[in-house]
C-alpha cells in the first residue's frame, strides 16, 4: 500500500474513533457542517424530521423571545432532532439502549475559522445536539424529542414550566446589556449540558378531576366559562387547554384524561352532536402535543353530575345495548382509552355480579372494536363487603367491593387510587380506614397480571386542603415515598408498576408545585439514592432548576421547602411533639386540627356514630366544644392537641418567614409570581394554625368559667381571620386562570357544587365556620351548609338505599334547629359570614 493512501486512511480511522458517540457524555471536539459558518456569532437552532411539528412551533416561538446582544468568540448552535448534525455525535445504538420515550442531549465544542472578519482569527462554536425516542403511549409523535428539546430550554436557558398558565420566561428574555452567551450559561453551571435520560414508568400523566368546579372543568365538558352554550364562548379556553397541553410535555407527561358531566338541566347538551364535535377538537388538540387522552365516565355512577354508561337499570341486555352505544358516543371523540368507576357512589355498589359483567363487557367491546383500553378506578373506601366473592388477600369469604377487578377479565386495567395527603403505610383515618395497607397489597397482588396505574392524589379538595386553604407540600414527600416503596416491591418481584396518574385538582395555593414535582418523579424517583431526603431534594430540583435560574437562591429554597414537607409530614400525619409520636393516633393528628369541616363532613361523623355507616372522607378530631365541656377532653387537650398546635404554630410561623426573607433578598422578577405564591400560601397555613389554636384557647377558657380569657382568645381567633383575608384577596388578584370568576364565584357550572372550588377560600368558609360554632353556639351540623346532598352524594337518581339513610339521620336530628338547612343548598350565594362579628 502506498505511504500517502496509509496515511489518509490512518487519518480517517482517526477522524471516525473521534467522532464515535459516546453512552457517557462527554465534550467532544470536532469540525460543523460548512453551513453554520455564514454568521458563527448568532445563537442558531435547526430541526430535524422527528421533531413533532407542534412541538417545533413552541420551540422557536420561546427561543425567538430570546434578545441580547452577543458579544465573545463563541457562538451557539441548538440541533433537534435527527438533523445531520445531531446524526454525528448521537447514534441510533445509545438511544434504542434507553427505550420508549428516552432521550439525549450532548454537548460538542467545535473550532471553525470566523469567516465574518478580515482576520483568520479562531473562534468556538459550541453545539448543542438532542434526539431521542418516539413513545410507547403516542408513537405517532417522537415525545422523547420533544422531552429532549424542552430540556434544552428549562436546564440551559432557564424556561419554566412550573404552572399551566404562567410559563417562566428565561432571565435572557430581558437582558440589556450585550453579552457572551456561552460564558454566561458556563458561569451559571448550564453549560456544558449533557442529559441521558429514560422514564420510570411508561404511562405518566395526570387525571383533571372535573366533577370539582376547577380551572378547566367548564372547556373540558364543552361550555363556555359562564355555562355558555355557544361556540364563540366555548373556543376561548383552548389557549389554556394548549397552555395545559404543553405544561405536560415540557414536564415529561405522556397521559391525560377527565370526567365529562351530565345533568338534567342540560341532557340535551350532554349526549349532543356538538359536544362530541368540541369533545373531539379537545382530544385531537392534546393528541398533537404527543398525549394519550382518556375520558373518564361510570358506568352506572349517580354521584356529583356523572355522565353514564347504563342510565337506566333493567333487562340486562338493554343494559348491554346502553352501555355499547355510550361507549360509541366516547370513542368517536378520538380518545386514545377511557376510564371509569365501580358501584353506584363512593359507598354504594348494587350487585358484585351484575358489575363484574359490566366491567367484563365494557374492556372487551373496547378490546374487540377498537383496539383501546378501559381502567377502572379502585376506591379506598371501606365497609362495602361481598360475601359471594373470596378475598384474595385473606382467602376468606367477604371481598372488599372496590377489589372486585381481581375477578375481571384481564384486558381491564385497575387504577389503585387512594386520597389526602397520606402514604400507602402512613396512618389514615379516613374513609373507615386506619392505614392504606390494605390497597397496597391488592396493587401489589395485580402487578404484572394486568396494567396497574398507580392513581394517588396532590389535592383533595372539598373540605381537606386548598379548599380551606392549606399549604400542603407533605402531598410531594408523601408520593415520593409511595412511588420509591412500589419501586422496592417491584425489584424484589421483578414485576414493574405500569404508570402513574395523578389525581389533580386545582391549581392555586401552591397546589402546582404539589402536580408538577409529583409528575416529575414518575420519570425519576431518584432510586439512587437511598435516603429519602436526599432523593426529595433531587426530586425538587429537577423540577426547580427550571425556573430558579439562581443556584444560591435555588438551594435555599430546595432545602427551605423539602424541610417543610418533611416538618408538615411529622406534625399532620403523624403528630409528632418533641419528637415524640402518640401510642395512638385517632383524633391526634394536626391535620385533623386544621382541615375544614362542613354540614356533610359532621352528618358522616354522625352517620357512623349512630348507625354504622363507613362514610367519614376525612379524619376526625377533637371538637372545639367537646373541650368546653369535658373533663375527659380538656385532658387529651391539654396534654395531647395543645402542645401539637403550639409547636407547629412555632414551626409553620418560622417557615413563612423564612420565605419571606428569601423573597425580600431579591427573588428574580422572573417567576416573582410563583413565589409569592408560595410566600402567600405558608402565611396562610401559620394564621389558619393560629385561628385554631385561639378557638381551642377559648374553649378550654370556657370550661375554666374564665371571661377575660374566652375574650382574649376570641378577639385572637378573629385577628387570624381578618389578617388570612388580607392575603387571600392579594392571591385573588395575582389568579393565572384567564376568567377568576370561575373559580371563586357562586355559580352555575357543570358540576353538583354551586360555586368554584375557591369560592370558600374567598370567603374564608371554614374559619368563619369555625368561629361561629365555637364564639356563636351553632350546634347545628346543617350551619352553614352550602352543598345540595341529593345532587353531591347520592345523584339525581336518588339512590332508595341512600335517600332512607338520609331520612333516618335528619330525623334522629330533628330536635335542632335549622335542620331544613340540611336538605338543599341555598340558590342566592349566601353572605360569608352570616352573623355579626
Amino acid at each position: 500500500m502506498q505511504p500517502r493512501i496509509i496515511i489518509i486512511a490512518t487519518i480517517c480511522l482517526v477522524l471516525s474513533l473521534l467522532w464515535q458517540p459516546h453512552h457517557d457524555p462527554t465534550i467532544v471536539t470536532a469540525r460543523p457542517n460548512k453551513s453554520f459558518n455564514k454568521d458563527p456569532r448568532r445563537l442558531n437552532f435547526i430541526f430535524g424530521t422527528n421533531v413533532n411539528p407542534l412541538i417545533q412551533q413552541t420551540i422557536t416561538r420561546h427561543l425567538n423571545q430570546l434578545s441580547f446582544e452577543l458579544i465573545g468568540d463563541q457562538s451557539l448552535l441548538l440541533s433537534f432532532g435527527n438533523t445531520s448534525t445531531t446524526l454525528q455525535y448521537i447514534s441510533r445504538q445509545e438511544l434504542t439502549l434507553l427505550g420508549h420515550d428516552g432521550f439525549i442531549v450532548k454537548t460538542i465544542m467545535v473550532s471553525l475559522l470566523n469567516s465574518t472578519t478580515s482576520s483568520n482569527s479562531n473562534i468556538s462554536q459550541v453545539i448543542i445536539s438532542v434526539d431521542g425516542n418516539s413513545g410507547l403511549l403516542a408513537s405517532h409523535v417522537n415525545n422523547g424529542v420533544s422531552y429532549g428539546c424542552y430540556a434544552v430550554l428549562q436546564e440551559l436557558f432557564g424556561f419554566g414550566f412550573a404552572h399551566p398558565f404562567r410559563m417562566t420566561p428565561s432571565p435572557l428574555v430581558h437582558q440589556e446589556k450585550p453579552l457572551d452567551l456561552v460564558q454566561f450559561l458556563q458561569q451559571h453551571q448550564r453549560l456544558p449540558l449533557n442529559l441521558v435520560e429514560r422514564p420510570h414508568l411508561s404511562r405518566r400523566g395526570i387525571h383533571i378531576h372535573t366533577e370539582h368546579p376547577l380551572e378547566m372543568t367548564h372547556f373540558l365538558n364543552g361550555f363556555g366559562n359562564d355555562m355558555s352554550l355557544e361556540y364563540d364562548q366555548w373556543i376561548l379556553g383552548m389557549k389554556e387547554w394548549e397552555q395545559t397541553c404543553e405544561w405536560l410535555i415540557a414536564n415529561r407527561q405522556n397521559s391525560v384524561q377527565w370526567i365529562i358531566l351530565y345533568a338534567d338541566k342540560w341532557k340535551d347538551f350532554a349526549d349532543s352532536h356538538e359536544r362530541q364535535t368540541r369533545l373531539s377538537l379537545i382530544v385531537h388538540t392534546a393528541q398533537s402535543y404527543g398525549l394519550s387522552v382518556g375520558i373518564d365516565v361510570p358506568i352506572v355512577m349517580e354521584q356529583q353530575h356523572a355522565w353514564r354508561l347504563i342510565r337506566k337499570l333493567g333487562q340486562y341486555q338493554d343494559e348491554i345495548r346502553q352501555l355499547h352505544s355510550n361507549i360509541d358516543y366516547i370513542m368517536a371523540t378520538g380518545a386514545d382509552f377511557m376510564a371509569t368507576e365501580l358501584g353506584f357512589s363512593e359507598f354504594t355498589h348494587g350487585s358484585a355480579e351484575k358489575m363484574l359483567a359490566y366491567l367484563n363487557e365494557s374492556a372487551l367491546y373496547l378490546d374487540l372494536k377498537y383496539h383501546k383500553p378501559i381502567f377502572a378506578k379502585v376506591h379506598i373506601s371501606q365497609g362495602q363487603y361481598v360475601k359471594e366473592y373470596i378475598d384474595p388477600l385473606t382467602g376468606k369469604p367477604g371481598l372488599n367491593f372496590n377489589f372486585l377487578p381481581y375477578y375481571a377479565d384481564p384486558r381491564l386495567g385497575i387504577m389503585p387510587h387512594t386520597v389526602e395527603i397520606y402514604a400507602l403505610d402512613d396512618p389514615a383515618f379516613t374513609y373507615g380506614n386506619t392505614n392504606f395497607t390494605q390497597m397496597r397489597d391488592f396493587m401489589f397482588l395485580e402487578m404484572g397480571k394486568r396494567q396497574v396505574i398507580w392513581h394517588p392524589e396532590t389535592a383533595y379538595w372539598i373540605t381537606f386542603d386548598s379548599s380551606v386553604p392549606l399549604f400542603l407540600p407533605t402531598y410531594i414527600d408523601r408520593r415520593l415515598h409511595d412511588l420509591r416503596l412500589i419501586a422496592r416491591q417491584s425489584a424484589k418481584t421483578g414485576v414493574p408498576l405500569d404508570g402513574q396518574v395523578i389525581f389533580s385538582s386545582g391549581w392555586e395555593y401552591g397546589y402546582w408545585l404539589n402536580d408538577i414535582v409529583t409528575m416529575r418523579m414518575a420519570w425519576n424517583p431518584h432510586l439512587e439514592e437511598s435516603d429519602h431526603e436526599q432523593a426529595l431534594l433531587k426530586t425538587l430540583d429537577d423540577v426547580s432548576r427550571s425556573f430558579i435560574f439562581d443556584r444560591t437562591i435555588r438551594s435555599q429554597f430546595n432545602s427551605m421547602t423539602v424541610q417543610a414537607m418533611l416538618d408538615q409530614t411529622k406534625y399532620l400525619i403523624y403528630g409528632r411533639v418533641n419528637h415524640t409520636q402518640p401510642s395512638n393516633l385517632y383524633k391526634r393528628a394536626g391535620i385533623t386540627l386544621l382541615e375544614g369541616w362542613d354540614t356533610w363532613g359532621e352528618l358522616n361523623v354522625l352517620a357512623d356514630t349512630w348507625f354504622g355507616m363507613k362514610m367519614e372522607t376525612q379524619p376526625s378530631k377533637l371538637q372545639y366544644d367537646q373541650v368546653a365541656t369535658g373533663s375527659d377532653h380538656m385532658n387529651e387537650y391539654q396534654h395531647y392537641i395543645r402542645p401539637l398546635l403550639l409547636e407547629m404554630l412555632q414551626n409553620f410561623n418560622t417557615t413563612a418567614y423564612r420565605y419571606l426573607q428569601l423573597f425580600q433578598s431579591g427573588i428574580d422578577q422572573t417567576w416573582f409570581d410563583l413565589y409569592s405564591d408560595i410566600v402567600d400560601s405558608a402565611l396562610l397555613l401559620s394564621y389558619r394554625t393560629k385561628q385554631v389554636f385561639e378557638l381551642f384557647e377559648y374553649s378550654a377558657a370556657k370550661y375554666k368559667s374564665d371571661q377575660a380569657g374566652q375574650e382574649l382568645h376570641k378577639n385572637l381567633a378573629k385577628q387570624a381571620i381578618q389578617d388570612a383575608q388580607l392575603v387571600v384577596n392579594h392571591r385573588i388578584q395575582n389568579f393565572r386562570v384567564r376568567d377568576p370568576e370561575v373559580i371563586i364565584g357562586w355559580n352555575f357550572n357543570p358540576t353538583a357544587y354551586h360555586f368554584g372550588y375557591l369560592w370558600q377560600t374567598k370567603n374564608l368558609y371554614f374559619w368563619w365556620r369555625d368561629y361561629g360554632k365555637v364564639v356563636l353556639n351553632y350546634e347545628s351540623p346543617c350551619f352553614m351548609n352550602v352543598q345540595d346532598p341529593v345532587d353531591i352524594v347520592i345523584g339525581e337518581g336518588f339512590a332508595e338505599n341512600m335517600a332512607e339513610e338520609l331520612r333516618k339521620l335528619l330525623n334522629y336530628l330533628k330536635f335542632l334547629d335549622g335542620i331544613a338547612d340540611c336538605l338543599a343548598a341555598p340558590m342566592d350565594e349566601p353572605k360569608i359570614p352570616p352573623f355579626q362579628v
